[in-house]
């Protein structure tokens, strides 16, 4: 499994896509952190109800506002369809299936890398965030989230924390619906259009799934008891069945013909 890791982790950096898209999230990431340093009184939102003052303690996960969008609607999808679809249609996948390689290894290989990369861009959210906030906002000894008591600077740190645990969840949900539909869809062009869709879509199926828009709201109010856990079951299942269903899929289908 190391092997088929090693292997596609090569062959996702040798993608001059993957290379462009993360070269623009570390753009997009010193960015925000230049636009919340100049933003006039250093105020941001909770939601659209609840600002808030920014310093050195709840800096951090307010990174994750505008980025998310670049990650689910830019980044992930670009990144899945390339490894999931691309390949297959290019014919790259036909060599590398050349080789005894149990499919369901493959597909796993493929999730982890992309979950490992995902989870890298998470703390890279964290610590960029941590330590912005640490050299260049306001000092403060305590703070309040929404809907919290007060935290020092170790609370903080932990709220920071488990925000980001959060919104890897919901990266991890992205990620499978994108591995789903990629595996189904026959087309680059058709199946990066069809995730984006799809997490637009789902909020006309159910205002629950406004995480995939808006999942810095959704977690402050999760973590704050604003709302109830269903973001929990509702991102687990799209990320489990997600993997399932790919997994699924390539098991049943005859890939190199």
């Amino acid at each position: 499994m190391l092997a088929l890791m090693k292997s596609e982790w090569e062959r996702m950096w040798g993608r001059r896509k993957t290379k462009y898209t993360l070269l623009v999230f570390v753009f997009l990431l010193l960015f925000e952190c230049l636009f919340l340093w100049r933003m006039t009184g250093r105020m941001s939102f909770y939601d659209p109800n609840h600002a808030v003052h920014l310093n050195s303690l709840n800096t951090a996960p307010f990174l994750l506002r505008e980025l998310a969008l670049y990650l689910h609607f830019v980044l992930i999808p670009m990144l899945v369809v390339d490894s999931f679809n691309a390949e297959n249609t290019s014919g790259a996948l036909r060599m590398v299936l050349l080789r005894p390689i149990a499919y369901t290894r493959l597909v796993m290989a493929k999730w982890l890398v992309l979950a490992l990369l995902l989870l890298g861009l998470v703390l890279s959210m964290l610590m960029v965030g941590t330590l912005f906030a640490k050299l260049a906002m306001p000092y403060a000894e305590t703070v309040t989230f929404l809907n919290t008591g007060t935290y020092t600077a170790a609370g903080a740190f932990v709220f920071s924390i488990r925000f980001y645990s959060i919104a890897y969840l919901v990266l991890l949900a992205v990620l499978g619906v994108g591995c789903f539909v990629s595996t189904v869809l026959p087309h680059p062009v058709l199946s990066y259009s069809a995730i984006v869709g799809f997490l637009i879509g789902s909020l006309y199926v159910s205002s629950s799934f406004i995480f995939f828009l808006s999942p810095s709201d959704t977690i402050f109010q999760l973590i704050g008891g604003v709302q109830g856990p269903a973001m929990y079951w509702i991102a687990s299942a799209c990320a489990i069945m997600g993997c399932v269903m790919t997994l699924w899929i390539w098991r049943n289908r005859d890939w190199t013909n």
